[in-house]
C-alpha cells in the first residue's frame, strides 16, 4: 500500500470529522514539504469542546486505522504532529498528562464520526491521491453529498 494514499486517508479523515463539528474545512492537500505529508486546514465555526476539538486531531490515525482493517493489514500510524497537538491542547487545559479521559472520549467520537462518514473520507481521500489537494469547497460538497445519500437511504428503509 503506498503511503500518499495513507496520507490521503489520514488528511481525509481530519477533513471530514472538522466538517462533521461544524469547521469550515479550507484546504486540504498531500503534498510533502517543510517535513509534513499533508495538511488540513480548517476553521473553528464555533467553540468547540476540548473533546470535540481531540477528535479533530486525531481523526486522521482513525482514518488510517480503518482504511488498514478494511484492507486486511497492519495499521501503523505515523503521526507524531497529531499527538503533539493533542497533548498541547490537554496541557493548555490543564488536564494532566496521565489522565487519559479526554483522549478515550475522543477517541470514541472520532472512530464514529469517521465510520458514519467513511463514504466521504474514502472520496476525498481518493481526489487527494490524484490531485494532491482538495479545496474546502470540494471537500464541503463531497461530505454533504455523502450525508444528503445516507439520509435517503435511511428514509427508505
Amino acid at each position: 500500500m503506498s503511503s500518499c494514499v495513507v496520507d490521503a486517508y489520514h488528511e481525509a479523515g481530519h477533513a471530514v470529522v472538522a466538517l462533521a463539528l461544524h469547521c469550515e474545512v479550507t484546504r486540504v492537500d498531500t503534498y510533502h514539504k517543510d517535513g509534513l505529508v499533508g495538511v488540513c486546514r480548517f476553521r473553528l465555526g464555533k467553540k468547540l469542546a476540548l473533546v470535540e476539538r481531540l477528535s479533530i486531531d486525531l481523526a486522521g490515525m482513525e482514518a488510517e486505522r480503518q482504511f488498514s482493517m478494511y484492507r486486511g493489514r497492519e495499521y501503523l500510524s505515523g503521526s507524531g504532529g497529531d499527538i503533539r497537538s493533542a497533548a498541547r491542547l490537554l496541557h493548555e487545559n490543564g488536564i494532566p498528562a496521565d489522565d487519559d479521559s479526554k483522549i478515550t472520549e475522543a477517541t470514541e467520537l472520532c472512530r464514529r464520526l469517521v465510520g458514519a462518514n467513511w463514504g466521504a473520507v474514502a472520496r476525498i481521500a481518493e481526489r487527494l491521491v490524484t490531485h494532491r489537494e482538495v479545496s474546502g469547497a470540494l471537500a464541503t460538497a463531497i461530505y454533504i453529498s455523502h450525508n444528503r445519500a445516507r439520509l435517503e437511504r435511511e428514509c427508505v428503509t
